[in-house]
């Protein structure tokens, strides 16, 4: 009896050892793989908000830069999010009450201009909404979760990150903090 328990001591032994050696041999470098040099940091708050241009839904173009010298907030919505679709009067109300003091913009994630200009004409939308027809600005803000909203100061710097719907109580606070900044 003691030489089997002995027998299957040495199977488990030889095979932990076969396996960690295969797991060891089998690896592939971080850099092999080029993920170090691919890395690129989320936007965060305390940085830069990362720069793009698009076209707006009116045909213009919108370039994030070009809108620095005043606070500013960005959502990212699509007109298929019920949550999104529920806080587009608290961004038309801030953006009327903080018209010439805050920038208000929706960007819209991955969807025509077709589908987006007649809800945003039905619903009255008077700020600006970037087109991401493609999701590549979405994709380099790191939105995963519609809506996302980013607060950014005057000098182009994110000062709030929201994921999520956003209320009324919430969005006028981070407003009024960007403004006292």
């Amino acid at each position: 009896m003691p030489r089997s328990r002995f027998t299957w001591t040495l199977v488990i032994l030889g095979a932990l050892l076969l396996g960690t050696t295969w797991i060891f041999l089998s690896q592939e470098s971080v850099y092999e793989l080029n993920l170090i040099d691919n890395m690129v940091e989320a936007p965060a708050v305390g940085y830069q908000a990362p720069d793009f241009t698009v076209p707006t839904m009116t045909g213009e173009t919108f370039t994030l830069s070009d809108q620095r010298g005043r606070p500013l907030v960005l959502n990212f919505w699509a007109t298929w999010c019920p949550p999104c679709r529920a806080e587009i009067p608290f961004f038309q109300a801030a953006s009327r009450k903080y018209n010439g003091q805050v920038t208000v913009v929706g960007v819209d994630d991955g969807e025509p201009i077709e589908l987006v200009a007649p809800f945003a004409s039905r619903l009255d939308i008077a700020y600006v909404i970037p087109m991401d027809e493609d999701g590549a600005v979405s994709k380099e803000y790191r939105v995963h979760s519609l809506p996302s909203t980013f607060f950014i100061d005057e000098g182009g710097v994110i000062r709030y990150i929201h994921i999520g719907v956003i209320n009324r109580a919430v969005l006028e606070d981070k407003i009024a903090q960007l403004l006292e900044s």
